[in-house]
């Protein structure tokens, strides 16, 4: 469940897509200079389509297409801000639960404000910068061959907005399970431990050793990104998510907690990644993100595999 190699040529494919931020930023810049340039007040160029005026991650005249309260950031008032409602398929005029818009619906929902910012990350960066610039945060400078640059005050503006842009993705793509959302047995004998580690393989080879999965992620997200045939990296993502619900409905005892939250956690993470290749078009720097995020799969495996081991041995040490 882990890339086997450094995924060097998904990230030079994901590369030219991210250029064309770079390309669209250019163009703010150039523009917002020649304005500058000629007098024209600045203030007249209108931030009113990237105004978000109750912060609920949908834009003033998106609330108006999806019919949503623009001051109220949770019109139905089931705790999920509108703006995460519909970026995981959910319906933000209908109360939770049972409030699913579509069959895409992300399962296992997101907890309440993991995703209440817009979680486009490549749409979230434009307006920042822009909006930075609209507001003089970042003052753009065109050179006499009509190259666009900024001062350092302004690139150092920027840098803000790049790391804000790196910490959403965290927050997007790697989650944190929580002890509560979790079946914790009050049985931590040995022989309920066994049982566990035993369910746990079994649940694992089940969904995950299957013959469609004889190619690495790595092979599976280059052959996506080249043809644009996701039906591979799908069958990856149902097998994760059912791999994750049975294994979240299965009870844990205690000696095994961690060994559990770590599987849970990489399975969501694989999930996220998967999910930000499908959608890669339409969100190339989540891609990007998700792809140089997914190596951390590898760490919490190794660990799986060490307190694994040291489980295993305690059980035999006591039977000896």
């Amino acid at each position: 469940m882990i890339f086997q190699k450094n995924p060097k040529k998904i990230l030079v494919l994901l590369t030219f897509l991210i250029l064309a931020i770079g390309i669209i930023i250019g163009g703010f810049l150039v523009l917002k200079s020649k304005i500058d340039q000629s007098g024209a007040p600045s203030k007249n160029i209108s931030l009113n389509s990237l105004k978000d005026s109750d912060e609920d991650g949908l834009l003033d005249w998106e609330e108006a297409i999806y019919k949503t309260n623009p001051n109220n950031p949770d019109t139905d008032g089931d705790g999920y801000f509108d703006g995460e409602e519909i970026a995981s398929g959910y319906d933000p005029l209908k109360p939770a639960p049972n409030d699913k818009s579509s069959d895409k619906a992300m399962e296992p929902r997101p907890a309440p404000g993991v995703l209440s910012r817009d979680t486009n990350l490549t749409k979230v960066l434009v307006q920042d910068i822009v909006s930075g610039m609209m507001a003089g945060a970042i003052n753009p400078l065109v050179s006499e061959n009509g190259a666009a640059d900024i001062d350092s005050a302004s690139q150092a503006n920027l840098d803000e907005f790049l790391t804000n842009a790196l910490a959403d993705s965290s927050q997007v793509l790697i989650p944190e399970i929580k002890d509560e959302e979790l079946k914790i047995s009050s049985d931590n004998s040995e022989e309920a431990v066994k049982n566990y580690l035993t369910k746990y393989s079994e649940i694992i080879l089940k969904y995950l050793d299957a013959p469609e999965f004889k190619t690495t992620e790595m092979e599976d997200t280059l052959h996506a990104l080249e043809t644009r045939n996701f039906s591979q990296i799908n069958k990856r993502i149902n097998a994760y998510k059912l791999t994750y619900e049975e294994l979240k409905n299965t009870p844990v005892p205690l000696n095994a907690l961690e060994i559990h939250k770590l599987e849970l956690q990489i399975l969501l993470i694989s999930i996220n990644t998967f999910e930000a290749v499908k959608n890669v078009d339409e969100d190339p720097l989540k891609a990007v993100l998700a792809v140089q995020n997914h190596p951390i799969t590898i760490d919490l495996a190794k660990e799986i595999a060490i307190k694994a081991d040291e489980l295993v041995k305690k059980i035999v040490e006591s039977q000896s």
